[in-house]
């Protein structure tokens, strides 16, 4: 779901396509990972859990990437299909694939689905005349190793099928995007791609100026003003090991120390401030310490 327009903060959640206006501070990354897979057909992307891989693949490299005219594939998590997806199927992993590649994919799998190969689903959405790609994405690709961990043995097919794809294909390009400390995973089995990995790209925690723009950005949008001395302190405060808001914070003290300032005509009272924001207190707080790399621990902000 969009944030609203009147919450420019997301939440702890990933942003999604319809967020790309309130995503900040992201792009350099951007350009440089756009680059790696216009010149590599198989990228990775890694970093530590909460950096924003996620959102940074949903809000620019797939717009960015149509926007150059490669033809996109949904994006793939090998977890996610639906528990008739999963019986009687040759390969768990596989059949996650499967489900994400197909279109209006239903509640319950054709007869046939385990005969389609990665290369023929690709093969249904191979670029057009003069297009570009196709671009496969696998998404927290790590879930291939936390996930169905019963059914290890058939992890090994995913990277055969990816090598058939690529070999089949040859303007395919795959970006993997995992948390690093999952990277160790992929040696046993990625040797079955004979090309292996082209290029790593580490996607560092935000740098302080870009978390600022981070901060200020979305409430720019909604009309909402932003004081950038605030801005910087809570961004310094959010960058140290913990962020602790005590349970007797006041929400008007609150808002009033971030600086955020409200449109003089719309500006609400202080009862609407104490009984509205205690939730986008919640979601800021989570919000910048997410951004910075700080692990929020806090609890919840009463009403004053």
């Amino acid at each position: 779901m969009a944030a609203r327009p009147t919450q420019p903060y997301v939440g702890p959640r990933p942003f999604e396509t319809t967020d790309r206006g309130l995503f900040f501070g992201r792009d350099r990354e951007a350009d440089d990972i756009l680059s790696l897979i216009m010149f590599h057909r198989t990228v990775l992307l890694y970093a530590q859990s909460g950096a924003g891989k996620s959102s940074l693949i949903n809000t620019l490299i797939i717009p960015g990437l149509q926007a150059d005219g490669f033809v996109t594939a949904p994006i793939i998590r090998i977890r996610g299909a639906p528990p008739a997806w999963l019986q009687n199927t040759a390969n768990a992993y596989l059949a996650s694939i499967r489900y994400a590649l197909t279109p209006d994919a239903p509640e319950t799998p054709p007869a046939d689905i385990d005969d389609l190969t990665l290369l023929d689903l690709l093969r249904a959405s191979a670029p057009p005349p003069r297009g570009r790609g196709p671009v496969l994405v696998f998404d927290q690709f790590e879930e291939l190793f936390t996930t169905y961990q019963d059914r290890w043995t058939e992890r090994e097919e995913v990277f055969v099928q990816i090598a058939q794809a690529l070999d089949g294909m040859p303007t395919l390009r795959v970006l993997f995007s995992m948390r690093e400390d999952s990277i160790a995973e992929l040696d046993p089995l990625m040797w079955r791609i004979p090309q292996g990995l082209d290029v790593r790209y580490r996607l560092e925690l935000l740098r302080r100026d870009a978390a600022i723009s981070a901060v200020i950005g979305p409430s720019e949008r909604t009309g909402v003003t932003f004081n950038l001395a605030a801005a910087k302190a809570r961004t310094d405060a959010c960058s140290r090991p913990r962020v602790n808001i005590s349970s007797r914070c006041n929400c008007r003290s609150f808002v009033d120390a971030c600086g955020i300032g409200f449109p003089k005509a719309s500006r609400p009272s202080t009862k609407a401030i104490s009984s509205s924001s205690a939730t986008s207190a919640r979601r800021f707080a989570s919000f910048i310490s997410r951004r910075c790399g700080a692990s929020p621990s806090y609890t919840t902000i009463r009403k004053s």
